[in-house]
């Protein structure tokens, strides 16, 4: 899977975001991420400049990619719908693009108040 596979997102503007993947080789078996490096961005379409970085983060031998946007980062986003892609850079290893997709982002009819 040279670009990664599809996978479509939904996150709520004002609420904490998290998806978790796991990263498994051809045979089913997880890829070690120790030492790698992951970058993740949410753009309203994939030439905009204005963006939001997810915090990746990943669990060493087991594999899984995990990208968290918190309420403070998610009640910013505007738009009702996006695209995002994952790259894991592993140390000394070259740059790939695990999963990307679509993000629909619905935004909260009941607002908080202070």
């Amino acid at each position: 899977m040279a670009d990664g596979e599809k996978i479509n997102i939904v996150i709520v503007a004002g609420a904490d975001f998290t998806f978790t993947k796991p990263w498994n080789d051809d045979n089913g078996n997880p890829i070690n991420l120790t030492g790698s490096t992951i970058n993740a961005q949410l753009r309203q379409f994939s030439e905009a400049s204005d963006y939001f970085d997810f915090v990746c983060t990943n669990n060493g031998q087991g594999g899984e990619i995990t990208i968290k946007m918190s309420k403070d980062v998610t009640k910013h986003i505007a738009w009702t719908s996006g695209v995002y892609d994952v790259f894991v850079t592993p140390s000394g290893g070259l740059r790939s693009k695990v999963f990307y997709g679509n993000a629909e982002i619905y935004h909260n009819v009941t607002k908080q108040y202070s």
